[in-house]
């Protein structure tokens, strides 16, 4: 399953489709899932290390990199993480990386973490939960965004991906299970907004 997100994203490279370069009108088209709600729930004031589930070409790091002391963005897509690399270029702040979230190997741990359109292609809802407690911070959060849609396939006309629709109140219970505190849900035209929080001290990890 990875394999075909991988391939996918790169393929969208190579036919000419990157997000950063949309025109305006389909740049607030995409807010319909992270506009500005979605970056207000950020809480970023330049003093947090932030992480990116599925950083993409960057088009949500473009907005949100300057607001935070460091920048990490992951994703599975090599050709992705070559142009965001490319959009993000002289930002000594920002670091990106081509790889798994949920097997990638780090002691760092984060203030914020956020996602975007990225948890439709994450099998193990649970476990990514799980995996999000693991890395923040106490005192952090995280911010996901929840497509509204429950396809259970991308189409793209030449071809159809998997993907694995999310239901909101679910991901919310394997948060709180996972051992974070949930703010009341927001939603967005397109998509349900979570915001979790670590509380307290948690001395497992050093902090």
């Amino acid at each position: 399953m990875m394999t075909d997100v991988i391939r996918h994203y790169d393929l969208l490279i190579g036919e000419g489709n990157d997000p950063v370069d949309d025109p305006e009108p389909l740049r607030q088209y995409m807010d319909g899932w992270d506009g500005r709600l979605f970056l207000s729930a950020l809480a970023l004031d330049g003093t947090q290390d932030v992480l990116e589930i599925g950083v993409g070409t960057g088009r949500m790091a473009l907005r949100t990199a300057l607001d935070c002391r460091s920048f990490t963005g992951v994703d599975l897509s090599p050709a992705s993480i070559e142009r965001a690399a490319q959009h993000l270029s002289g930002r000594a702040n920002v670091r990106l990386l081509c790889a798994d979230f949920m097997t990638w190997e780090t002691t760092e741990r984060f203030n914020v973490i956020y996602s975007t359109l990225t948890f439709m292609h994450i099998a193990d809802k649970l476990g990514a939960a799980q995996r999000i407690a693991l890395l923040l911070k106490p005192g952090g959060r995280a911010v996901i965004s929840l497509d509204k849609s429950q396809s259970d396939v991308l189409d793209y006309g030449t071809r159809q991906l998997r993907i694995y629709p999310d239901d909101p109140h679910r991901m919310a219970a394997h948060l709180r299970e996972a051992g974070l505190f949930i703010l009341p849900m927001q939603e967005t035209e397109f998509a349900y907004l979570l915001t979790a929080i670590r509380e307290g001290e948690d001395k497992r990890w050093g902090f």
